[in-house]
């Protein structure tokens, strides 16, 4: 059984911690960008494309205040991290696309998509997308010329290669932890966690067969309501964060409730 993953208590913790630092050193920054914006309106040396950078600028820090809060108080939402650094990717893309930091925030966001997204029900959408976005990060240098497009091209396949390399690496670390972790067996035995039982293994059992919350509560004669603050009790004893998170950790495993 996987001890070892992202929606831990320790791990989860650590990004409340995170969460709350950014929270407080954007919110310091924040009003001083707010001022510059104002500040450039007001002057005519300032192009309109340096405008609407500051105004983009203002409006992605507000964006990652809102997403920070939200990371304090539900720390297992870690989509919203890979949202707001496509945010930053796309901007910096747009405006600079000499930038090598657009390429990062690009993985940045895929790296969420892995952890976040149950990547073996969904890894053709999660591939594609990825791609369209890395193809978008080579290409848009063009509109700056054949020459500056050649030379960001190569800065960026370097990147990549590096980039590949090391997660090839950190990928294979990870595995070879994990392997000694866990049995040859997809097994997951319910009855190893405190204050859970064969009813709950009954409801995973159906979220697990990618049922809707609405047609659990329908079987069980009970309200969606009810099984929403019933399964959030069970993902937080299973540390698993919510659905997702239980989805993307035990897609595959077989449920069994064996007393030891």
């Amino acid at each position: 059984m996987p001890n070892q993953h992202i929606y831990t208590h320790k791990n989860l913790k650590a990004i409340k911690i995170i969460s709350l630092a950014i929270l407080i050193l954007i919110s310091l920054t924040t009003p001083f960008k707010l001022y510059k914006v104002f500040k450039e309106l007001k002057t005519i040396s300032y192009s309109t494309l340096e405008i609407i950078l500051s105004v983009f600028s203002f409006l992605l820090n507000f964006l990652l205040i809102v997403f920070s809060a939200i990371l304090i108080k539900f720390p297992q939402k870690l989509f919203l991290i890979g949202i707001e650094a496509l945010a930053y990717s796309l901007t910096m893309s747009i405006f600079d696309s000499e930038a090598i930091m657009s390429l990062l925030m690009l993985c940045v966001t895929f790296s969420t998509l892995l952890l976040r997204g149950n990547f073996n029900n969904n890894k053709k959408k999660i591939l594609l997308t990825f791609i369209i976005l890395y193809l978008f990060e080579l290409l848009i240098p063009l509109r700056q010329g054949f020459e500056i497009f050649l030379n960001v091209f190569f800065q960026k396949i370097g990147t990549s290669i590096l980039i590949a390399i090391i997660g090839f690496f950190s990928f294979e670390y990870c595995k070879q932890i994990f392997s000694k972790e866990s049995s040859n067996e997809k097994i997951l035995n319910i009855a190893k966690f405190k204050d859970l039982d064969r009813s709950d293994m009954y409801l995973l059992q159906q979220v697990l067969d990618n049922k809707k919350y609405k047609e659990i509560a329908h079987s069980i004669h009970g309200s969606e309501g009810a099984l929403r603050n019933k399964l959030s009790k069970i993902y937080k004893i299973l540390e698993v964060g919510d659905r997702v998170g239980f989805l993307t950790i035990y897609s595959g495993y077989e449920l069994i409730y064996n007393p030891e």
